[in-house]
């Protein structure tokens, strides 16, 4: 018999004893371990953000309904997976070259994110093996818990294989026993040196711990540091294919006063920043179509005082840099934090998704980014979000938003068809070459009239 109502209110029949028990003697061993020190003085091992609802998955308010299908040899695809409050996308090139951007977990426990995305990989490409693998930042819901879901359950788990897995650089675990921590045989907080963080909690811990230890033979080597700017690490072997790095570890942004960059060790900061603001974004291109995707990074500077860290304005910059796409993966589940107007104006997409849960206890997404979306582009969404947002003209898919095309020119979005911005400019310069080639026959001709004329 489960635990109903009258154990919620702290009566325990005897079938409920054993997992109070349990869940008190979790608690104890914990507490036996160095945790993190929260901004509001408590003592716990994870952030608000470690913790995304666990939604379920709703099949009403279908516009468009997708059913995940084989990946067709010769064409470049961008699937968006309906994972609710969480991001995972997979990008297949024609030549089947494949990059599999953040896996969501719905609790730090839990597998179960990882094994669902495992599996559609493996009924789009018709196997299990993945080019390149990169988290956008190190929360739950983006990579999972090390130890137990996420990259670490792919990977460990056999679920998936990866030539390269190209990660920010937050930090690394110094050895046992280093930087004053105790020589017990396992990595512990005291022992990782931050690099390039903010708020850190399990996640990130665990996953510093996992990812930087040489004794683990399946990430350590194919882990390497992602170069701000790069576009030859992560390389397609295709025509007309390029992957940049157009941030990571919020390299050259500023805090709000001017001053202080983002990037660096803040986690003995006052406030520090958001880990979102170290999110990995790219651009990545197929013969003029352009898609980006910048996990979580923030558009503002802002302060949570309930949280006590900083928000900073990632994209601002990072629109400059990121330049005119044609699809986009809006930042953040389309928090009030992002997607400002300047990072879109910048980047002017066609089309954009957003990957949220469905009633999301987080109110994502925004209604002033929806409506700055929906003023300015189509709009995809994975599922509806928030109950309490008007979704306008949005398409409400329930299930994977994919981008498919044959020749980088013309693409759909679940069957409906763009062209992309490079083809409209080629067409665009071709119609005023030919406009002005029949203009000087015009003026040729005439000028033959009036001599013949003369």
């Amino acid at each position: 018999m489960l635990c109903g109502k009258k154990e919620a209110k702290m009566f325990f029949p005897s079938s409920c004893k054993s997992v109070v028990v349990l869940v008190l003697a979790l608690v104890v061993a914990s507490s036996a371990r160095p945790h993190l020190q929260h901004r509001d003085g408590i003592q716990r091992h994870f952030t608000a953000e470690d913790h995304p609802l666990e939604t379920k998955f709703h099949p009403g308010d279908a516009a468009i309904s997708p059913v995940t299908k084989a990946w067709t040899k010769g064409q470049f695809e961008v699937h968006i997976f309906q994972v609710g409050q969480g991001h995972s996308q997979l990008i297949v090139f024609p030549s089947g070259y494949s990059i599999l951007v953040d896996v969501f977990e719905p609790s730090w426990n839990t597998c179960n994110g990882a094994r669902g995305v495992a599996a559609k990989i493996e009924r789009i490409l018709g196997h299990t093996h993945v080019n390149v693998g990169t988290g956008s930042h190190w929360h739950l819901d983006h990579i999972g818990y090390a130890t137990k879901g996420g990259f670490w359950c792919l990977i460990e788990e056999g679920l998936l294989t990866f030539d390269k897995f190209v990660d920010r650089d937050g930090g690394v675990w110094k050895g046992d026993g280093a930087l004053g921590g105790p020589l017990n045989g396992e990595c512990d907080l005291e022992e990782i040196e931050w690099h390039n963080a903010g708020t850190v909690g399990g996640t990130a811990e665990k996953w510093v711990c996992y990812a930087t230890d040489p004794a683990n033979k399946r990430i350590f080597p194919i882990r390497e540091l992602a170069r701000h700017g790069a576009h030859d690490q992560i390389v397609p072997p295709d025509e007309g294919a390029r992957v940049t790095i157009v941030q990571v570890d919020a390299k050259g942004v500023k805090q709000e006063d001017g001053k202080t960059p983002v990037d660096g060790d803040h986690t003995q900061d006052p406030l520090p920043p958001s880990e979102n603001d170290y999110s990995i974004a790219l651009r990545v291109e197929y013969k003029g179509l352009l898609f980006a995707t910048a996990g979580d990074s923030d558009g503002e500077y802002n302060t949570s005082t309930r949280f006590g860290y900083t928000y900073n304005d990632i994209e601002t910059p990072l629109g400059t840099a990121m330049g005119q796409v044609d699809f986009m993966l809006v930042n953040h589940h389309g928090s009030s934090h992002s997607s400002n107007q300047a990072y879109i104006d910048s980047l002017k997409p066609q089309a954009a998704a957003i990957s949220c849960g469905y009633n999301n206890s987080h109110g994502h997404p925004a209604q002033p980014v929806l409506d700055r979306l929906l003023a300015a582009t189509d709009l995809y969404m994975t599922q509806k979000g928030s109950l309490e947002r008007d979704y306008g003209r949005a398409f409400i898919i329930d299930g994977d938003v994919v981008l498919e095309s044959t020749d980088g020119k013309e693409f759909t979005i679940n069957g409906k068809k763009y062209i992309s911005h490079h083809a409209k400019a080629q067409a665009h310069v071709l119609a005023a070459a030919k406009a002005e080639k029949e203009a000087g026959a015009i003026k040729k001709e005439r000028r033959e009239e009036e001599r013949i004329m003369g």
